[in-house]
Formats: structure tokens, C-alpha cells, sequence
């Protein structure tokens, strides 16, 4: 994700970049304790994991705290991006959050 933003900002008019990540609605697991991990808004919204949370797994992000931060940065991608398919301050934020909160300080 960090290699390609340099290209998905040179690349400007000629393309669209929309950022995805997987969550899903509702907690599908009937023990309170693994739903209140895995999910937020009383279950709304839970955690799902796939081969491309790469970013997330080098930052220990799981369960509820990877959803929070899937949702914000839906919410920054489309105040910023969503308009004109570039999105460099979500780009900004991304690189940002992850030099940040994968620093050893």
C-alpha cells in the first residue's frame, strides 16, 4: 500500500483509485465476549481479515480497533478522494497513521 501511492498520485486524471476493506455487518459469533473484540456499534460493524490487511497486521491491528480505523478511514476517503478518485489527504493520512503507529518511539 505504501509502495503504491507515489503511482496512484502520479498517475492524477488518467486513473481512479478507490480504496476497500472488509467489514461486515453484525457479529457472527453468539459469545458476547468474542463480539464485543470483533466488533462496535453493538455489532454493526465486525471485523473481517484477508490476505490484503497487510498494513494492519504490521501495525497489530485487530478486532475492534481494526474496525474503527477501517471506518475512519472510509469516512476520510470520501470527504477527500471520493470526489476525484485520487485522495492525497487520504493518502497523507494512511502514510501517516502507519509511520506513526509502527514507529519503535
Amino acid at each position: 500500500l505504501l509502495d503504491f501511492r507515489d503511482v496512484a498520485l502520479a498517475l492524477q486524471d488518467n486513473a481512479k483509485f478507490k480504496p476497500y476493506t472488509v467489514i461486515h455487518h453484525g457479529c457472527t459469533h453468539k459469545i458476547k465476549d468474542v463480539c464485543d473484540k470483533e466488533c462496535t456499534n453493538n455489532g454493526r460493524y465486525c471485523a473481517s481479515y484477508s490476505s490484503d490487511d497487510e498494513p494492519f497486521d504490521e501495525l497489530d491491528l485487530h478486532g475492534n480497533v481494526f474496525v474503527k480505523e477501517s471506518l475512519r478511514r472510509m469516512c476520510i476517503w470520501k470527504e477527500y478522494g471520493e470526489e476525484n478518485g485520487l485522495g492525497k489527504e487520504w493518502w497523507n493520512y494512511v502514510v501517516n497513521f502507519i509511520d506513526l503507529c509502527h514507529s519503535e518511539e
